[in-house]
């Protein structure tokens, strides 16, 4: 395959595994990678790969599935979320430029709300308001979305081009929020590091996004959380890969991952489509 696209979209639904399997079921024409779910963040984040335009309707049909099935307005988790299908970012891999991707994920987004009638924010590379490019941003001031008005059951979607991401936790001994939240803000000053802390049903967690792992990789990310968090008088318990990622992303420390293999290496899996 000469080009390469893939999506990762993530979908407010991590608990009812009838729900999942049928989101997951309409991805028939690309390659789906993974799909990993979490109860307490009852939220799903799905990996698939494949020619660009089978990838973009394929998420098409990953909206209009998901906006059927979940109902925002009994939706409960420790995740920040708008939507149904909160987030869909399309990422170049192969053979494409990013402004080819932008383009495509703009058309996706107005697509989805043409026939789908659900409103889209637009961010990162593709946003349409620069202060959208932050995803952080997008969730916290919102505003009128880029795309349709009226939100009804399924929310708001948002749409974007992207480089890589990594989405990565650590676990913490502790049931103290704070605490996380605490080591969040501290990590937060690292460079292509975006941290939150989150309270899940055993302990508390610094949940983190690398959006640049050439510059901060998954050992530079547990090193911060150990360091401040043996300041603050607490251990790591583990920590854990939502997704793939690539070889390059891990860094060279034992990093103490949660039901790891080598099925989340991003290089090994794509591998066989070259």
């Amino acid at each position: 395959m000469s080009k390469i696209l893939e999506c990762v979209p993530n979908i407010s639904e991590g608990r009812d595994a009838a729900v999942i399997d049928a989101v997951v079921g309409v991805l028939d024409m690309v390659d789906v990678l993974n799909v990993e779910s979490d109860r307490d963040h009852n939220r799903t984040v799905i990996t698939f790969v494949g020619d660009p335009d089978d990838v973009v309707e394929g998420a098409f049909r990953l909206v209009e599935k998901a906006a059927e099935l979940i109902d925002m307005g009994s939706h409960k988790g420790v995740h920040p979320r708008l939507g149904a299908a909160d987030v869909l970012p399309l990422v170049p891999l192969v053979g494409l430029k990013m402004e080819e991707v932008v383009e495509m994920a703009r058309d996706l987004g107005r697509r989805i709300t043409a026939e789908l009638g659900v409103p889209v924010y637009m961010y990162e590379k593709a946003a349409l308001i620069e202060e959208r490019a932050n995803l952080a941003e997008v969730r916290k001031n919102g505003g009128e979305p880029d795309f349709g008005g009226e939100i009804g059951s399924a929310g708001v979607s948002v749409v974007g081009a992207r480089d890589i991401l990594v989405a990565y936790n650590v676990n913490l001994k502790s049931l103290d929020l704070g605490i996380a939240k605490e080591i969040a803000r501290r990590v937060r000053k690292i460079p292509s590091l975006k941290a939150l802390g989150l309270m899940l049903k055993e302990c508390a967690q610094v949940s983190m996004n690398l959006v640049n792992y050439r510059e901060t990789n998954m050992s530079d990310a547990f090193a911060a959380v150990e360091e401040a968090a043996k300041k603050l008088g607490v251990e790591v318990l583990e920590s854990e890969l939502i997704g793939l990622a690539p070889q390059k992303a891990f860094g060279e420390r034992d990093l103490l991952l949660k039901n790891f293999s080598e099925e989340k290496v991003l290089d090994l899996r794509i591998s066989h489509t070259l």
